[in-house]
């Protein structure tokens, strides 16, 4: 729980900070540090296997080396038997020559040759001497000597196993190579009593060829896991460290270790025929005194190219974030007054296509905010014209009204008539309904606007108002069918001079209201049919096309009124006549039921008020 609480702060911390702190944080957490620990393990591990098979490869050499001493005091064993076996060195100590002259001339003659072949037979004997019991024969020194001459005690020598011979060390201390000796008790012809003792004592180069492997070091002997007999110190080791190393290693064992905590490679053999266990301890600083240095080396390497490596990271992590922080910086900058797009090189990467996203975005941002200026400077100026029309609407209803009934006593129909379709579009023009009416008040505003022109116009103009659905309740914006009716009056019908017909159909889908105007006019040329229909598409406000004016505002309104899935089509043909189709959405809770409404076809010469 503690470490939750602990590495939470941490982290939210980190996720707060900039990307190029996030990245390089990240890189030392990822990289640096798993390299650096792992790198250390593995040198540490990799350190110690080497040192463990050194090890091993130094028990087999010091084995070799123990391998060799034990043959050559083999052959130092093996000299009894020339002592033992030779009958004149028998006689000699059994007293058999009673005179002085007798025992120097068998010495010269029999013994002496012996004990020169036993010099060049065995390079390793220092010297070879026999220790009388009789202490009545004659000496010959240093050869044979009397057993008071003895360095033993008669303890050690009444211990000596017969036939059978006894190793001990003479001289040890713990600086100088011991002395090895070999004794054991020559016997009379029958074996029935011991005539003298053999002392063989060992050259110390014999010795010294063994602990050769050590390196002479720290190379020491001990006796019953504790005593230590012989230390041959080179290596400046401290005793603490050596006694240390003395109680970890099992006596009467022979083995290797390598002790990581303090560096140190241990070998240690047991010798049976001294009863020793012989130690080599040796730090690996004095192994490896060359090897450090190259490791350092090595060392330093691997930082130096973890830094080169840093460096190349940080030259493709700073092309990366600069590009990401240059449009951060810019985004900051970005607020209603300031939508200006990113000035940048977009290149063709995930970030460019962020980039390229963002000025889409903002572009979008921009073209809505226009828009949305526009239609609320066309609704204040709607309104403004709105309440200029409503200045005393009932004094123009009066006056059209006295004309209307004037024409009448006069006899003047087709002035009354006008007069009464023009008054009844004044009343819905000045009406206070706001911008919202019926589909039906719309097609019966049309019908008004168009019989005024057939009663103008006469036998050149005739309509056809033609509905097959219900536009009793269907909402629309008001005066959006009178423009498109208007130009085709005055942009199609009026520009030829056969009779014009304007014919206007309103069906339903399950989706749709539609109304279709279609006229025999003029019609429109190609290539301003075009940029009509790109200006619907694009919705954007025509520069030159000043008779579209009325066509872009009703392409406006409508999908402003009903959504972008409302549109304007129009289909036209050079001197044949022009088609325009409104696509209005229908509202959820309009029904497709048809009503009265329906079923009415107004036929191009109705001359009906109703």
């Amino acid at each position: 729980m503690v470490n939750k609480l602990t590495i939470k702060p941490f982290l939210t911390r980190l996720f707060e900070k900039s990307i190029v702190k996030k990245m390089v944080i990240g890189y030392f957490i990822i990289i640096v540090i798993p390299i650096l620990t792992s790198g250390y393990f593995l040198y540490k591990q990799l350190s110690e296997d080497m040192f463990k098979e050194l090890a091993g490869d130094r028990q087999e050499i010091l084995q070799q080396n123990f391998n060799h001493l034990e043959r050559e005091m083999i052959k130092i064993e093996a000299l009894y038997q020339s002592l033992q076996f030779h009958s004149n060195i028998t006689d000699y100590l059994q007293g058999f020559y009673k005179n002085d002259s007798d025992s120097v001339y068998h010495y010269i003659k029999n013994i002496k040759p012996l004990l020169s072949l036993i010099h060049l037979e065995s390079p390793y004997v220092e010297s070879l001497r026999i220790y009388s019991a009789d202490p009545d024969i004659h000496f010959i020194y240093p050869f044979i000597n009397p057993m008071e001459m003895l360095d033993i005690s008669a303890e050690a020598v009444d211990a000596i196993p017969p036939g059978k011979g006894s190793w001990k060390i003479a001289g040890a201390d713990k600086e100088n190579l011991p002395v090895l000796k070999y004794y054991q008790h020559l016997y009379n012809s029958m074996y029935t009593n011991s005539i003298g003792v053999m002392e063989v004592e060992v050259k110390d180069s014999l010795l010294d060829y063994v602990i050769t492997i050590a390196g002479k070091n720290n190379f020491f002997a001990i006796r019953h896991g504790k005593n230590i007999i012989f230390h041959h110190d080179e290596s400046g080791e401290s005793n603490n460290k050596i006694n240390m190393t003395a109680e970890n290693v099992d006596y009467r064992e022979s083995g290797s270790d390598y002790l990581g905590e303090s560096n140190t490679i241990v070998n240690y053999l047991y010798f049976d025929r001294l009863d020793l266990q012989f130690l080599s301890v040796e730090g690996t600083e004095s192994i490896f005194s060359n090897f450090k240095d190259k490791r350092n080396f090595l060392i330093g390497t691997i930082i130096l190219l973890l830094l080169l490596l840093s460096a190349v990271y940080s030259v493709f992590a700073y092309s990366f974030t600069r590009r990401v922080l240059k449009l951060a910086k810019y985004m900051r900058t970005v607020d209603g007054n300031n939508l200006k797009q990113y000035p940048g090189v977009i290149q063709q990467d995930e970030i460019g296509y962020l980039t390229a996203s963002y000025n889409v975005m903002i572009r979008r941002i921009d073209e809505l905010l226009t828009k949305i200026q526009q239609e609320e400077r066309l609704r204040k100026e709607a309104q403004y014209l709105a309440l200029q029309s409503q200045i005393n609407p009932h004094f123009i209803y009066n006056t059209l009204e006295t004309i209307r009934m004037l024409a009448e006593v006069n006899g003047c129909g087709k002035v009354s008539e006008i007069s009464y379709y023009f008054g009844k579009i004044m009343r819905y023009s000045l009406s206070s309904g706001g911008s919202k009416a019926s589909l039906r008040e719309e097609v019966e505003q049309v019908r008004d606007f168009l019989k005024i022109h057939e009663i103008r116009i006469g036998q050149r103009f005739s309509f056809a108002i033609k509905t097959k659905a219900n536009i009793h309740d269907f909402p629309c914006p008001r005066f959006l069918l009178q423009p498109i009716v208007e130009n085709s009056i005055i942009h199609g019908v009026a520009k030829r001079r056969i009779p014009g017909k304007v014919t206007m159909v309103i069906r339903e889908t399950k989706t749709q209201m539609q109304v279709i105007v279609k006229d025999n006019g003029i019609g429109i040329p190609e290539n301003r049919l075009q940029q009509i229909k790109t200006m619907f598409l694009c919705s954007e406000k025509p520069a030159e096309l000043n008779n579209s004016i009325a066509l872009y505002n009703i392409n406006e309104r409508l999908k402003f009124f009903y959504g972008r899935e409302a549109d304007i089509a129009l289909y036209s043909k050079y001197n044949y006549g022009t088609v325009c189709i409104l696509r209005l959405k229908k509202p959820e809770e309009h029904g497709s039921g048809r009503g009265k409404e329906c079923a009415k076809e107004v036929d191009d010469n109705e001359n009906s008020r109703s």
